[in-house]
């Protein structure tokens, strides 16, 4: 449920939804492994540099589920889902000049 894309060369990926220990729970066999834990919503905003994602920026809060489209050379977020399963319709532009993360609301 995050949202990907790519600005000035550099490969984006921010927010997303997830079930923090449904990992270890389903390595340890537990087939619904998401049940009894709760949904987080991630506000980070990730590069890709040298093989690996580094942390690089955040959004204004944990957002998921929305649409995310290439915008000007930036990535553009349209609506999505917050904490406790909140829609929003609010749009957030993400750019990216000299790795660093420029977020406009």
């Amino acid at each position: 449920g995050g949202f990907a894309g790519i600005s000035n060369d550099s490969l984006i990926f921010a927010g997303g939804a997830g079930f923090k220990g449904s990992r270890e729970n389903y390595q340890n066999g537990k087939n619904y492994a998401h049940e009894g834990l709760k949904k987080s919503y991630s506000a980070d905003i990730h590069l890709w540099h040298n093989g690996k994602w580094d942390k690089s920026g955040e959004l204004s809060q944990g957002l998921a589920y929305g649409v995310s489209l290439p915008w000007n050379n930036s990535l553009l977020i349209i609506g999505g889902e917050t904490a406790g399963g909140k829609a929003v319709t609010d749009s957030v532009l993400i750019s990216v000049k000299d790795n660093k993360v420029t977020v406009q609301n």
